[in-house]
Protein backbone atom coordinates (compact mmCIF):
# COMPACT_ATOMS: atom_id res chain seq x y z
CA UNK A 1 0.00 0.00 0.00
CA UNK A 2 1.37 3.42 -1.01
CA UNK A 3 1.89 5.67 2.01
CA UNK A 4 0.25 9.07 1.66
CA UNK A 5 2.65 12.03 1.67
CA UNK A 6 1.76 14.25 4.65
CA UNK A 7 4.46 16.86 4.09
CA UNK A 8 3.70 20.51 3.36
CA UNK A 9 6.00 23.05 1.71
CA UNK A 10 5.91 26.63 2.98
CA UNK A 11 7.24 28.99 0.27
CA UNK A 12 8.04 32.63 1.08
CA UNK A 13 8.64 34.60 -2.15
CA UNK A 14 10.29 37.59 -0.52
CA UNK A 15 11.56 40.43 -2.69
CA UNK A 16 15.14 39.59 -1.62
CA UNK A 17 15.11 35.81 -1.17
CA UNK A 18 13.19 32.63 -1.84
CA UNK A 19 12.71 30.72 1.42
CA UNK A 20 11.36 27.17 1.69
CA UNK A 21 10.53 25.07 4.77
CA UNK A 22 9.21 21.49 4.67
CA UNK A 23 7.01 20.19 7.49
CA UNK A 24 5.32 16.81 7.94
CA UNK A 25 3.06 15.27 10.55
CA UNK A 26 2.01 11.77 11.47
CA UNK A 27 -0.21 10.76 14.40
CA UNK A 28 -0.23 14.39 15.67
CA UNK A 29 3.56 14.42 15.70
CA UNK A 30 5.29 17.23 13.83
CA UNK A 31 8.60 16.76 12.06
CA UNK A 32 10.70 19.55 10.60
CA UNK A 33 12.01 18.47 7.21
CA UNK A 34 14.34 20.24 4.82
CA UNK A 35 14.71 24.00 4.57
CA UNK A 36 16.73 26.38 2.43
CA UNK A 37 16.83 29.78 0.76
CA UNK A 38 18.20 31.30 -2.43
CA UNK A 39 18.53 34.84 -3.85
CA UNK A 40 15.50 36.25 -5.63
CA UNK A 41 16.20 37.39 -9.23
CA UNK A 42 16.73 41.15 -9.15
CA UNK A 43 13.55 43.14 -9.68
CA UNK A 44 11.40 40.01 -10.04
CA UNK A 45 9.14 40.81 -7.06
CA UNK A 46 7.84 44.32 -6.39
CA UNK A 47 4.97 45.48 -4.16
CA UNK A 48 3.92 41.91 -3.46
CA UNK A 49 3.59 41.02 -7.17
CA UNK A 50 5.78 38.60 -9.10
CA UNK A 51 6.66 40.64 -12.18
CA UNK A 52 8.72 37.89 -13.87
CA UNK A 53 7.22 34.45 -13.08
CA UNK A 54 9.58 32.57 -15.45
CA UNK A 55 12.93 33.48 -13.83
CA UNK A 56 11.44 33.14 -10.33
CA UNK A 57 10.10 29.69 -11.20
CA UNK A 58 13.54 28.62 -12.45
CA UNK A 59 15.21 29.92 -9.28
CA UNK A 60 12.62 28.15 -7.11
CA UNK A 61 13.01 24.86 -8.98
CA UNK A 62 16.82 25.06 -8.68
CA UNK A 63 16.46 25.60 -4.92
CA UNK A 64 14.09 22.64 -4.59
CA UNK A 65 16.44 20.47 -6.66
CA UNK A 66 19.35 21.39 -4.41
CA UNK A 67 17.18 20.41 -1.42
CA UNK A 68 16.29 17.13 -3.20
CA UNK A 69 12.58 17.96 -3.10
CA UNK A 70 10.51 16.82 -6.07
CA UNK A 71 6.93 17.71 -6.91
CA UNK A 72 5.40 18.23 -3.47
CA UNK A 73 1.73 17.39 -3.15
CA UNK A 74 0.81 20.27 -0.77
CA UNK A 75 2.23 23.76 -1.12
CA UNK A 76 1.33 26.92 0.84
CA UNK A 77 2.58 30.20 -0.66
CA UNK A 78 2.85 33.55 1.11
CA UNK A 79 1.83 36.96 -0.23
CA UNK A 80 3.69 40.03 1.07
CA UNK A 81 1.94 42.84 2.89
CA UNK A 82 2.37 45.13 -0.15
CA UNK A 83 -0.06 42.96 -2.09
CA UNK A 84 -2.79 42.81 0.58
CA UNK A 85 -5.31 45.25 2.02
CA UNK A 86 -6.16 44.91 5.72
CA UNK A 87 -9.21 46.40 7.45
CA UNK A 88 -10.78 45.76 10.86
CA UNK A 89 -14.54 46.23 11.09
CA UNK A 90 -17.40 45.55 13.49
CA UNK A 91 -20.77 44.02 12.60
CA UNK A 92 -23.82 43.34 14.80
CA UNK A 93 -23.90 40.02 16.70
CA UNK A 94 -25.06 37.36 14.25
CA UNK A 95 -24.93 33.54 14.17
CA UNK A 96 -21.70 32.12 12.83
CA UNK A 97 -23.37 30.69 9.70
CA UNK A 98 -24.59 34.18 8.71
CA UNK A 99 -21.28 35.95 9.34
CA UNK A 100 -19.72 35.20 5.90
CA UNK A 101 -22.70 36.76 4.11
CA UNK A 102 -22.53 39.90 6.30
CA UNK A 103 -18.79 40.27 5.71
CA UNK A 104 -19.26 39.83 1.96
CA UNK A 105 -21.63 42.80 1.97
CA UNK A 106 -19.13 44.89 3.95
CA UNK A 107 -16.31 43.97 1.55
CA UNK A 108 -18.41 45.12 -1.39
CA UNK A 109 -19.46 48.28 0.47
CA UNK A 110 -15.90 49.37 1.27
CA UNK A 111 -14.54 48.22 -2.12
CA UNK A 112 -11.74 46.12 -0.63
CA UNK A 113 -11.58 43.92 -3.77
CA UNK A 114 -11.48 45.80 -7.08
CA UNK A 115 -10.95 42.95 -9.57
CA UNK A 116 -13.43 40.12 -10.34
CA UNK A 117 -10.81 37.45 -9.63
CA UNK A 118 -9.68 39.01 -6.35
CA UNK A 119 -10.17 37.23 -3.03
CA UNK A 120 -10.55 37.98 0.64
CA UNK A 121 -10.56 36.16 3.93
CA UNK A 122 -11.29 37.22 7.48
CA UNK A 123 -10.10 36.62 11.00
CA UNK A 124 -12.66 36.81 13.82
CA UNK A 125 -11.35 38.63 16.89
CA UNK A 126 -12.51 38.42 20.51
CA UNK A 127 -13.57 42.04 21.20
CA UNK A 128 -13.79 43.89 24.50
CA UNK A 129 -17.42 43.76 25.71
CA UNK A 130 -18.73 43.94 29.24
CA UNK A 131 -21.45 41.57 30.44
CA UNK A 132 -24.06 41.80 33.17
CA UNK A 133 -21.97 39.49 35.30
CA UNK A 134 -19.23 42.11 35.50
CA UNK A 135 -20.54 43.61 38.73
CA UNK A 136 -20.85 40.19 40.36
CA UNK A 137 -17.29 39.33 39.40
CA UNK A 138 -16.06 42.66 40.73
CA UNK A 139 -17.77 42.11 44.05
CA UNK A 140 -16.37 38.63 44.39
CA UNK A 141 -12.85 39.93 43.75
CA UNK A 142 -12.24 38.14 40.44
CA UNK A 143 -10.94 39.75 37.25
CA UNK A 144 -14.00 41.35 35.64
CA UNK A 145 -12.26 41.46 32.26
CA UNK A 146 -12.27 37.71 31.96
CA UNK A 147 -16.06 37.60 31.36
CA UNK A 148 -15.82 38.42 27.65
CA UNK A 149 -13.08 35.91 26.86
CA UNK A 150 -15.42 32.92 26.83
CA UNK A 151 -14.97 30.96 23.55
CA UNK A 152 -18.24 29.12 24.27
CA UNK A 153 -20.24 32.37 24.09
CA UNK A 154 -20.37 32.01 20.31
CA UNK A 155 -23.13 34.17 18.85
CA UNK A 156 -23.30 36.36 21.98
CA UNK A 157 -19.87 37.86 21.25
CA UNK A 158 -19.90 40.96 19.02
CA UNK A 159 -18.50 40.16 15.59
CA UNK A 160 -15.24 42.10 15.19
CA UNK A 161 -13.27 40.85 12.22
CA UNK A 162 -10.06 41.70 10.40
CA UNK A 163 -10.48 41.29 6.64
CA UNK A 164 -7.49 40.65 4.36
CA UNK A 165 -8.08 41.25 0.64
CA UNK A 166 -5.87 40.65 -2.42
CA UNK A 167 -6.31 41.57 -6.08
CA UNK A 168 -6.49 39.19 -9.03
CA UNK A 169 -3.12 40.13 -10.58
CA UNK A 170 -1.28 39.29 -7.34
CA UNK A 171 -2.95 35.89 -7.08
CA UNK A 172 -2.34 35.13 -10.76
CA UNK A 173 1.36 36.03 -10.54
CA UNK A 174 1.86 33.68 -7.57
CA UNK A 175 -0.15 30.89 -9.20
CA UNK A 176 1.74 31.20 -12.50
CA UNK A 177 5.12 31.13 -10.74
CA UNK A 178 4.35 28.06 -8.64
CA UNK A 179 2.77 26.14 -11.52
CA UNK A 180 5.83 26.78 -13.71
CA UNK A 181 7.86 25.21 -10.89
CA UNK A 182 5.79 21.98 -11.26
CA UNK A 183 4.08 22.52 -7.89
CA UNK A 184 0.39 22.66 -6.97
CA UNK A 185 -0.88 25.40 -4.64
CA UNK A 186 -3.05 24.30 -1.73
CA UNK A 187 -3.39 27.72 -0.12
CA UNK A 188 -2.18 31.34 -0.28
CA UNK A 189 -1.76 33.14 3.03
CA UNK A 190 -0.36 36.57 4.10
CA UNK A 191 3.28 36.16 5.10
CA UNK A 192 2.85 38.30 8.22
CA UNK A 193 0.03 36.07 9.44
CA UNK A 194 2.34 33.09 8.82
CA UNK A 195 4.91 34.84 11.03
CA UNK A 196 2.17 35.16 13.66
CA UNK A 197 1.58 31.39 13.49
CA UNK A 198 5.32 30.82 14.10
CA UNK A 199 5.09 33.10 17.14
CA UNK A 200 2.07 31.17 18.45
CA UNK A 201 4.00 27.91 18.04
CA UNK A 202 6.79 29.39 20.17
CA UNK A 203 4.38 30.82 22.77
CA UNK A 204 2.20 27.75 23.18
CA UNK A 205 -1.54 27.08 22.65
CA UNK A 206 -2.73 29.03 25.72
CA UNK A 207 -0.20 31.85 25.69
CA UNK A 208 -0.80 35.53 26.35
CA UNK A 209 1.55 37.54 24.16
CA UNK A 210 2.16 40.66 22.08
CA UNK A 211 3.44 39.93 18.55
CA UNK A 212 5.20 42.14 15.98
CA UNK A 213 5.56 40.90 12.38
CA UNK A 214 7.69 43.09 10.08
CA UNK A 215 7.44 42.86 6.27
CA UNK A 216 8.93 45.13 3.56
CA UNK A 217 6.03 47.63 3.51
CA UNK A 218 4.41 47.42 6.94
CA UNK A 219 4.34 45.87 10.41
CA UNK A 220 1.42 43.84 11.73
CA UNK A 221 0.67 43.86 15.46
CA UNK A 222 -1.37 41.18 17.24
CA UNK A 223 -2.40 40.72 20.86
CA UNK A 224 -3.35 37.27 22.15
CA UNK A 225 -4.88 36.48 25.55
CA UNK A 226 -4.96 32.84 26.66
CA UNK A 227 -4.63 31.65 23.08
CA UNK A 228 -7.47 33.88 21.75
CA UNK A 229 -6.75 36.69 19.29
CA UNK A 230 -7.99 39.93 20.84
CA UNK A 231 -6.65 42.53 18.39
CA UNK A 232 -4.89 42.74 15.05
CA UNK A 233 -3.73 45.97 13.36
CA UNK A 234 -1.24 47.20 10.74
CA UNK A 235 1.38 49.94 10.97
CA UNK A 236 2.64 51.42 7.67
CA UNK A 237 6.31 51.09 8.61
CA UNK A 238 8.24 48.10 7.27
CA UNK A 239 11.76 46.82 6.74
CA UNK A 240 12.06 48.81 3.51
CA UNK A 241 11.59 52.10 5.36
CA UNK A 242 13.53 51.00 8.44
CA UNK A 243 16.67 50.40 6.33
CA UNK A 244 16.30 53.56 4.21
CA UNK A 245 19.12 56.04 4.86
CA UNK A 246 18.51 59.66 3.93
CA UNK A 247 19.71 63.14 4.77
CA UNK A 248 17.90 66.35 5.74
CA UNK A 249 20.28 68.36 3.54
CA UNK A 250 19.86 68.97 -0.19
CA UNK A 251 21.73 65.76 -0.99
CA UNK A 252 19.84 62.98 -2.75
CA UNK A 253 18.45 60.15 -0.59
CA UNK A 254 21.15 57.75 0.47
CA UNK A 255 24.03 59.99 -0.59
CA UNK A 256 26.75 60.91 1.95
CA UNK A 257 26.57 64.37 3.50
CA UNK A 258 29.38 66.80 4.31
CA UNK A 259 32.52 65.54 5.92
CA UNK A 260 31.87 67.34 9.22
CA UNK A 261 31.74 64.83 12.07
CA UNK A 262 28.75 64.59 14.42
CA UNK A 263 27.26 62.33 17.07
CA UNK A 264 23.67 61.10 16.88
CA UNK A 265 21.21 60.44 19.73
CA UNK A 266 22.68 56.97 20.20
CA UNK A 267 26.24 58.22 20.67
CA UNK A 268 27.41 56.96 17.26
CA UNK A 269 29.78 59.07 15.20
CA UNK A 270 28.61 59.90 11.68
CA UNK A 271 29.76 62.10 8.84
CA UNK A 272 26.84 64.57 8.89
CA UNK A 273 25.05 65.79 12.01
CA UNK A 274 21.86 66.31 9.98
CA UNK A 275 21.70 62.75 8.74
CA UNK A 276 18.59 60.87 9.87
CA UNK A 277 20.10 57.40 9.69
CA UNK A 278 20.73 55.66 12.99
CA UNK A 279 23.05 52.89 14.16
CA UNK A 280 23.82 50.03 11.81
CA UNK A 281 22.28 51.93 8.88
CA UNK A 282 18.76 52.06 10.35
CA UNK A 283 16.43 54.96 9.64
CA UNK A 284 16.27 56.61 13.05
CA UNK A 285 13.04 58.48 12.35
CA UNK A 286 11.30 55.30 11.16
CA UNK A 287 12.50 53.37 14.22
CA UNK A 288 11.20 56.09 16.53
CA UNK A 289 7.84 56.19 14.72
CA UNK A 290 7.49 52.42 14.92
CA UNK A 291 8.44 52.47 18.59
CA UNK A 292 5.83 55.15 19.29
CA UNK A 293 3.03 53.22 17.57
CA UNK A 294 4.00 50.00 19.35
CA UNK A 295 4.10 51.81 22.70
CA UNK A 296 0.61 53.24 22.15
CA UNK A 297 -0.80 49.83 21.28
CA UNK A 298 0.99 48.19 24.19
CA UNK A 299 -0.31 50.83 26.63
CA UNK A 300 -3.87 50.25 25.41
CA UNK A 301 -3.80 46.53 26.11
CA UNK A 302 -2.03 47.08 29.41
CA UNK A 303 -4.94 49.28 30.49
CA UNK A 304 -7.47 46.69 29.30
CA UNK A 305 -5.64 43.81 31.01
CA UNK A 306 -4.05 45.22 34.18
CA UNK A 307 -3.58 41.75 35.67
CA UNK A 308 -1.53 40.48 32.73
CA UNK A 309 2.22 41.07 32.40
CA UNK A 310 2.20 41.72 28.67
CA UNK A 311 5.66 43.28 28.66
CA UNK A 312 7.16 39.91 29.57
CA UNK A 313 5.77 38.19 26.47
CA UNK A 314 6.78 40.31 23.47
CA UNK A 315 7.76 38.52 20.26
CA UNK A 316 9.30 39.99 17.11
CA UNK A 317 9.41 38.30 13.69
CA UNK A 318 11.57 39.90 11.00
CA UNK A 319 12.06 39.36 7.27
CA UNK A 320 15.36 41.15 6.66
CA UNK A 321 18.73 40.45 8.26
CA UNK A 322 19.53 44.18 8.12
CA UNK A 323 16.84 44.99 10.70
CA UNK A 324 18.04 42.44 13.24
CA UNK A 325 19.19 45.39 15.34
CA UNK A 326 15.61 46.74 15.46
CA UNK A 327 14.98 44.40 18.40
CA UNK A 328 17.71 46.17 20.39
CA UNK A 329 16.33 49.60 19.48
CA UNK A 330 12.80 48.61 20.58
CA UNK A 331 14.21 47.12 23.77
CA UNK A 332 15.84 50.46 24.62
CA UNK A 333 12.84 52.62 23.72
CA UNK A 334 10.12 50.40 25.22
CA UNK A 335 12.08 49.26 28.25
CA UNK A 336 11.28 45.58 27.66
CA UNK A 337 13.35 42.67 26.39
CA UNK A 338 12.73 41.83 22.71
CA UNK A 339 14.65 39.40 20.53
CA UNK A 340 13.97 38.29 16.93
CA UNK A 341 12.04 35.03 16.83
CA UNK A 342 13.91 31.89 15.83
CA UNK A 343 11.17 29.50 14.60
CA UNK A 344 11.07 26.14 16.34
CA UNK A 345 8.61 23.36 17.07
CA UNK A 346 7.13 24.09 20.47
CA UNK A 347 8.10 21.40 22.98
CA UNK A 348 7.44 23.03 26.35
CA UNK A 349 3.73 22.30 26.85
CA UNK A 350 3.13 19.58 24.23
CA UNK A 351 6.33 17.53 23.90
CA UNK A 352 4.49 14.69 22.20
CA UNK A 353 3.80 16.93 19.17
CA UNK A 354 7.40 17.45 18.12
CA UNK A 355 10.59 15.50 17.74
CA UNK A 356 13.03 18.40 17.24
CA UNK A 357 13.56 21.71 19.04
CA UNK A 358 16.36 23.03 16.87
CA UNK A 359 15.52 26.62 15.98
CA UNK A 360 15.80 28.00 12.45
CA UNK A 361 17.16 31.39 11.49
CA UNK A 362 14.88 34.44 11.95
CA UNK A 363 14.51 34.76 8.16
CA UNK A 364 12.48 31.52 8.07
CA UNK A 365 9.64 32.83 10.29
CA UNK A 366 7.21 33.28 7.37
CA UNK A 367 8.08 30.04 5.54
CA UNK A 368 7.91 28.12 8.82
CA UNK A 369 4.44 29.50 9.56
CA UNK A 370 3.25 28.74 6.03
CA UNK A 371 4.34 25.12 6.42
CA UNK A 372 2.27 24.97 9.62
CA UNK A 373 -0.84 26.21 7.77
CA UNK A 374 -2.26 22.75 7.14
CA UNK A 375 -1.39 21.19 10.50
CA UNK A 376 -4.36 20.40 12.74
CA UNK A 377 -2.43 20.98 15.97
CA UNK A 378 -2.52 24.75 15.36
CA UNK A 379 -6.27 24.86 15.95
CA UNK A 380 -5.98 28.02 18.08
CA UNK A 381 -4.70 29.95 15.05
CA UNK A 382 -7.47 30.17 12.42
CA UNK A 383 -6.45 29.68 8.80
CA UNK A 384 -6.52 32.53 6.30
CA UNK A 385 -6.85 31.18 2.77
CA UNK A 386 -6.74 33.69 -0.11
CA UNK A 387 -6.57 31.00 -2.80
CA UNK A 388 -10.00 29.41 -2.43
CA UNK A 389 -11.38 32.97 -2.02
CA UNK A 390 -13.27 31.94 1.12
CA UNK A 391 -16.57 32.39 -0.72
CA UNK A 392 -17.95 28.96 0.19
CA UNK A 393 -19.45 30.27 3.42
CA UNK A 394 -21.19 33.12 1.63
CA UNK A 395 -22.60 30.83 -1.04
CA UNK A 396 -23.79 28.37 1.61
CA UNK A 397 -25.55 31.11 3.57
CA UNK A 398 -27.24 32.43 0.43
CA UNK A 399 -28.32 28.90 -0.52
CA UNK A 400 -29.85 28.32 2.92
CA UNK A 401 -31.67 31.63 2.75
CA UNK A 402 -33.03 30.87 -0.71
CA UNK A 403 -34.02 27.38 0.41
CA UNK A 404 -36.00 28.73 3.36
CA UNK A 405 -37.68 31.26 1.07
CA UNK A 406 -38.52 28.51 -1.42
CA UNK A 407 -40.13 26.38 1.30
CA UNK A 408 -42.25 29.33 2.47
CA UNK A 409 -43.28 30.15 -1.10
CA UNK A 410 -44.13 26.51 -1.76
CA UNK A 411 -46.35 26.27 1.32
CA UNK A 412 -48.12 29.47 0.37
CA UNK A 413 -48.62 28.20 -3.17
CA UNK A 414 -50.09 24.93 -1.89
CA UNK A 415 -52.62 26.78 0.28
CA UNK A 416 -53.64 29.05 -2.58
CA UNK A 417 -53.84 26.07 -4.91
CA UNK A 418 -56.19 24.13 -2.66
CA UNK A 419 -58.43 27.17 -2.27
CA UNK A 420 -58.45 27.81 -5.98
CA UNK A 421 -59.21 24.20 -6.73
CA UNK A 422 -62.49 24.35 -4.86
CA UNK A 423 -63.40 27.81 -6.13
CA UNK A 424 -62.33 27.53 -9.75
CA UNK A 425 -62.26 23.80 -10.52
CA UNK A 426 -63.31 24.14 -14.13
CA UNK A 427 -60.92 26.97 -14.86
CA UNK A 428 -58.06 24.98 -13.35
CA UNK A 429 -58.84 21.93 -15.49
CA UNK A 430 -58.97 24.09 -18.63
CA UNK A 431 -55.67 25.78 -17.76
CA UNK A 432 -54.10 22.40 -17.09
CA UNK A 433 -55.07 21.18 -20.55
CA UNK A 434 -53.63 24.32 -22.14
CA UNK A 435 -50.49 23.94 -20.05
CA UNK A 436 -50.00 20.34 -21.19
CA UNK A 437 -50.40 21.39 -24.81
CA UNK A 438 -47.91 24.22 -24.33
CA UNK A 439 -45.43 21.86 -22.68
CA UNK A 440 -45.80 19.41 -25.56
CA UNK A 441 -45.12 22.16 -28.12
CA UNK A 442 -42.17 23.36 -26.09
CA UNK A 443 -40.71 19.84 -25.99
CA UNK A 444 -41.13 19.56 -29.74
CA UNK A 445 -39.34 22.88 -30.30
CA UNK A 446 -36.63 21.79 -27.88
CA UNK A 447 -36.07 18.57 -29.85
CA UNK A 448 -35.77 20.51 -33.11
CA UNK A 449 -33.38 22.97 -31.48
CA UNK A 450 -31.20 20.14 -30.20
CA UNK A 451 -31.01 18.68 -33.71
CA UNK A 452 -29.91 22.05 -35.13
CA UNK A 453 -27.31 22.48 -32.37
CA UNK A 454 -25.94 18.99 -32.94
CA UNK A 455 -25.67 19.63 -36.67
CA UNK A 456 -23.77 22.87 -36.08
CA UNK A 457 -21.49 21.14 -33.60
CA UNK A 458 -20.78 18.43 -36.16
CA UNK A 459 -19.93 21.08 -38.76
CA UNK A 460 -17.62 22.85 -36.31
CA UNK A 461 -15.85 19.58 -35.53
CA UNK A 462 -15.38 18.95 -39.25
CA UNK A 463 -14.02 22.47 -39.69
CA UNK A 464 -11.53 21.99 -36.86
CA UNK A 465 -10.48 18.64 -38.33
CA UNK A 466 -9.87 20.25 -41.73
CA UNK A 467 -7.64 22.89 -40.10
CA UNK A 468 -5.59 20.42 -38.01
CA UNK A 469 -2.59 20.95 -40.26
CA UNK A 470 -2.94 24.72 -40.34
CA UNK A 471 0.00 25.59 -38.06
CA UNK A 472 2.57 27.96 -39.62
CA UNK A 473 5.42 25.47 -39.39
CA UNK A 474 7.92 27.47 -41.47
CA UNK A 475 7.45 30.68 -39.47
CA UNK A 476 7.75 28.79 -36.17
CA UNK A 477 10.93 26.96 -37.19
CA UNK A 478 12.53 30.16 -38.52
CA UNK A 479 11.80 32.08 -35.33
CA UNK A 480 13.05 29.27 -33.06
CA UNK A 481 16.25 28.75 -35.05
CA UNK A 482 17.00 32.49 -35.03
CA UNK A 483 16.42 32.58 -31.22
CA UNK A 484 19.13 30.02 -30.44
CA UNK A 485 22.40 31.65 -29.35
CA UNK A 486 25.87 30.11 -29.04
CA UNK A 487 25.97 27.90 -25.99
CA UNK A 488 22.46 26.56 -26.55
CA UNK A 489 21.16 23.78 -28.77
CA UNK A 490 17.92 22.10 -29.72
CA UNK A 491 17.38 18.34 -29.54
CA UNK A 492 13.82 18.04 -30.79
CA UNK A 493 10.89 20.22 -31.94
CA UNK A 494 7.40 18.73 -32.25
CA UNK A 495 4.19 20.34 -33.50
CA UNK A 496 1.12 18.26 -32.68
CA UNK A 497 -2.17 18.33 -34.63
CA UNK A 498 -3.77 20.29 -31.76
CA UNK A 499 -1.16 23.09 -32.30
CA UNK A 500 0.83 22.12 -29.22
CA UNK A 501 4.55 22.82 -29.68
CA UNK A 502 7.21 20.95 -27.67
CA UNK A 503 10.80 22.25 -27.73
CA UNK A 504 13.58 20.18 -26.16
CA UNK A 505 17.19 21.32 -25.93
CA UNK A 506 20.26 22.05 -23.86
CA UNK A 507 22.06 25.16 -22.61
CA UNK A 508 25.43 25.76 -21.01
CA UNK A 509 24.04 27.94 -18.20
CA UNK A 510 20.82 29.33 -16.77
CA UNK A 511 21.26 32.77 -18.36
CA UNK A 512 21.08 31.36 -21.89
CA UNK A 513 17.96 29.37 -20.98
CA UNK A 514 16.18 32.42 -19.52
CA UNK A 515 17.21 34.52 -22.56
CA UNK A 516 15.88 31.84 -24.94
CA UNK A 517 12.64 31.59 -22.88
CA UNK A 518 12.09 35.38 -22.93
CA UNK A 519 12.80 35.50 -26.70
CA UNK A 520 10.13 32.86 -27.34
CA UNK A 521 7.67 35.02 -25.39
CA UNK A 522 7.93 37.59 -28.21
CA UNK A 523 7.17 35.12 -31.00
CA UNK A 524 4.00 36.34 -32.84
CA UNK A 525 2.92 32.79 -33.81
CA UNK A 526 3.42 31.14 -30.39
CA UNK A 527 1.38 31.60 -27.20
CA UNK A 528 1.28 30.15 -23.67
CA UNK A 529 5.05 29.61 -23.52
CA UNK A 530 5.94 27.64 -20.33
CA UNK A 531 9.02 25.89 -18.92
CA UNK A 532 7.82 22.38 -17.99
CA UNK A 533 11.15 20.69 -17.32
CA UNK A 534 14.56 21.96 -16.30
CA UNK A 535 17.54 20.19 -14.76
CA UNK A 536 21.24 19.47 -14.94
CA UNK A 537 22.51 16.99 -17.52
CA UNK A 538 23.94 13.68 -16.42
CA UNK A 539 27.67 13.21 -17.13
CA UNK A 540 26.90 10.93 -20.12
CA UNK A 541 24.94 13.77 -21.79
CA UNK A 542 27.48 16.51 -21.26
CA UNK A 543 27.84 19.63 -19.13
CA UNK A 544 24.96 22.10 -18.79
CA UNK A 545 21.23 21.99 -18.40
CA UNK A 546 18.49 20.19 -20.26
CA UNK A 547 15.10 21.80 -20.69
CA UNK A 548 11.67 21.34 -22.24
CA UNK A 549 9.46 24.29 -23.22
CA UNK A 550 5.84 23.94 -24.29
CA UNK A 551 3.69 26.41 -26.18
CA UNK A 552 0.70 26.70 -28.49
CA UNK A 553 0.96 27.64 -32.16
CA UNK A 554 -1.35 30.18 -33.75
CA UNK A 555 -3.29 28.74 -36.69
CA UNK A 556 -2.72 30.07 -40.19
CA UNK A 557 -6.21 31.53 -40.25
CA UNK A 558 -5.40 33.81 -37.29
CA UNK A 559 -2.25 35.33 -38.86
CA UNK A 560 -2.93 38.81 -40.15
CA UNK A 561 -1.02 40.21 -43.09
CA UNK A 562 0.46 43.73 -42.87
CA UNK A 563 -1.72 46.51 -44.29
CA UNK A 564 0.57 47.13 -47.27
CA UNK A 565 0.34 43.46 -48.31
CA UNK A 566 -3.46 43.51 -48.06
CA UNK A 567 -3.59 46.42 -50.52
Amino acid sequence: MVRKDTSILGIDLHEQEIRVVQMSSRANRLTLGKFGRAPMPEGAVQNGRVLHPGPVAVALRLLLNSMEIGNAGRTVVGVLGDGTTLRTMSVPPVPDHELPMIIAGEVNHYGLVHSPGGAYSYLRLIPHTRSSSESRNTQSGSDKRETWLDPEAGDQNPAVVTVVAVEEDVLYSLQDTVEQSNLAIESIEPTQYAMFRSIMMAGGPGATLFALMISPANTDVAFVHKGLIVGYRRIDIGSRLLTLEYSTTTDSPGSPGPTAMGVDAYGNTRSNPNTASGPSGLNRLAVESLSLEVQRTLNYYQREFPEVTIEENLYLAIDDARIDVVAKELTLSLGVSIEPLRPTLHVQETPELADSSNALGPMYAAAFGLALHGQQIMGRVPRIDLYSKQRAGVQQAETQRNFRGSIFASLLAIALGVTGYFLYNKQIVSLQVETNETVARANELKSKTNLVVQERQRQEDQYKALRSEGAPVIEIMDFISNSVKPGSGLDNIQIAPDYRVVIQGQSVNETLLIDFYETLQRCPVLTNIRIVRFGELVPEQGIGYGFEINGTAVSVGRIRLPEDKKK
